[in-house]
């Protein structure tokens, strides 16, 4: 099955109840949480959105995601990016993310810089 098959809400579930599940991964209890900026420019697909309503900074939200070697990852964020266009933007999954992610660098308080990931 080719990896843009995924895309596809009723072949997402297929591919791992089959492909994954014969291959012994298809449920990976705690998936590595991981740094966004390994996801830059990196497709995948959101496969659950899962929305937290408190952390140290806020509300945030927290993707799990299947990269194209088909390994689970998570990444969390409650910025003005991905965390924004989640909730504002109806984001559920399956959703594909053909670019990974990008990322704006940017100046904050007191010459600081600072960084917001967007979804692509």
């Amino acid at each position: 099955m080719a990896w843009l098959d995924i895309v596809r809400p009723q072949k997402v579930r297929s591919i791992l109840l089959f492909d994954e599940l014969a291959a012994g991964s298809a449920y990976i209890d705690q998936p590595d949480v991981v740094d966004k900026e390994t996801l830059i420019g990196k497709e995948f697909v959101i496969l659950d959105v899962k929305i937290n309503e408190t952390g140290d900074f806020g509300p945030f939200c927290s993707l799990t995601c299947l990269l194209r070697d088909k390994s689970q990852v998570v990444i969390n964020d409650g910025s003005t990016g991905v965390y924004k266009q989640v909730t504002e933007g109806g984001i559920t999954a399956p959703h594909y993310c053909r670019k990974g992610l990008r990322v704006s660098e940017y100046e904050w308080e007191n010459g600081k810089r600072a960084k917001t990931y967007y979804l692509t």
